[in-house]
């Protein structure tokens, strides 16, 4: 299953990089009226600042879950069982963003790192194109970005921003010409770190449950 690597504990890595595409949305939620809301899209030379996220920042209540580095959702498990070691996992770190495998935003509220969220095109999500479960739409025909985690740090959970989040993502997809957009929430409710976002959020964003899987939802919103 995909949340294999979510239920290790992780070597630590230092050295990350992202891009300079800074994206300024608007907050539109009546808690967040306030906010200077950005993100920047995940390139090479900002790298230190995504480890540093990961291992100092979002994860201080899950600390089990601080050196994933969303590597779960590009690689196989078998992959994923050579990493054992800190510089193994950072070296494929680097590798997948520098062949544009890996990507997502970094998130500021008021100037502060506050999350990260894996979002790109469909296709660049392997473990997800070679699992049936997956499969909704050709992808040779169709262009289909997935949001695949939302990461908050704690502090700053519970303020709306989720919201913003989503709804920036679709913005970002709508852009680049993508067709539909997608994400995979648990259907087990009380798992305790709910990586992929809630279903009720998705909802409140037009996106539909267009299937029910072993142990997700798949969500489609049509851009």
């Amino acid at each position: 299953m995909l949340q294999r690597n979510m239920f290790l504990h992780y070597f630590r890595l230092k050295n990350l990089n992202i891009s300079e595409m800074i994206l300024n949305f608007q907050p539109v939620f009546a808690e967040e009226k306030n906010v200077d809301f950005k993100m920047e899209k995940l390139t090479i030379d900002k790298i230190d600042i995504f480890f540093d996220y990961f291992e100092r920042i979002g994860f201080t209540d899950h600390i089990d879950f601080s050196m994933c580095y969303c590597l779960e959702s590009h690689i196989s498990e078998k992959e994923d069982e050579t990493l054992d070691t800190k510089e193994k996992r950072q070296r494929k770190v680097i590798e997948l963003i520098n062949e544009n495998r890996l990507s997502g935003y970094l998130i500021y509220a008021n100037q502060n790192l506050i999350g990260w969220c894996n979002a790109d095109d469909k296709t660049n999500y392997e473990p997800i194109v070679l699992n049936e479960e997956y499969q909704t739409i050709d992808l040779a025909a169709k262009h289909v970005m997935v949001i695949y985690c939302i990461e908050i740090a704690p502090n700053f959970r519970g303020k709306g921003l989720s919201h913003l989040i989503v709804e920036t993502i679709c913005d970002i997809a709508q852009n680049e010409a993508f067709e539909f957009i997608e994400a995979y929430p648990f259907k087990d409710k009380s798992f305790a770190y709910q990586y992929h976002g809630p279903m009720h959020l998705y909802e409140q964003h037009r996106f539909k449950m267009i299937a029910e899987k072993s142990y997700f939802y798949i969500m489609q919103r049509k851009l």
